[in-house]
């Protein structure tokens, strides 16, 4: 997914064109799950256990807050998936303690502002009361 163009059009970073690059970004992941700064899943089909995506709890801290990210493959997209991984994230929060959850999303992700607003997350934006 991290070497598909489309998948990461929205993310803050450019795909992954060479899978080094992956490689580090999992190792870091794995630094951050150990240091207890963030929590990461992988999305499975119930039906055949097939890999769909990422999603994670993560910028976990002593403020009791945290974002959230996820991230299906292409071939997924439009399944409702996401919501029910949100739902999901959202309860693993709770039980944690979290107040607050972020998810940052560019301006121009319609589909993401659409499962972020159904999932009852409202838009901040710094500066604004």
């Amino acid at each position: 997914m991290r070497g598909d163009s489309e998948v990461m059009k929205f993310w803050d970073w450019p795909y992954d064109s060479d899978p080094s690059m992956t490689v580090h970004l999992v190792e870091q992941m794995l630094r951050d799950v150990a240091s207890d700064r963030a929590c990461y899943w992988t999305m499975r089909l119930r039906s055949d256990r097939a890999f769909v995506g990422l999603c994670d709890l993560s910028e976990l801290g002593a403020n009791q807050s945290a974002d959230i990210g996820i991230m299906i493959g292409r071939k997924f997209w439009g399944q409702s998936l996401a919501h029910e991984a949100v739902a999901c994230i959202l309860d693993e929060a709770r039980s944690r303690g979290v107040i607050v959850v972020r998810a940052r999303i560019h301006r121009e992700n319609e589909r993401s502002a659409r499962l972020l607003g159904r999932a009852g997350f409202t838009a901040y934006r710094p500066g604004s009361s």
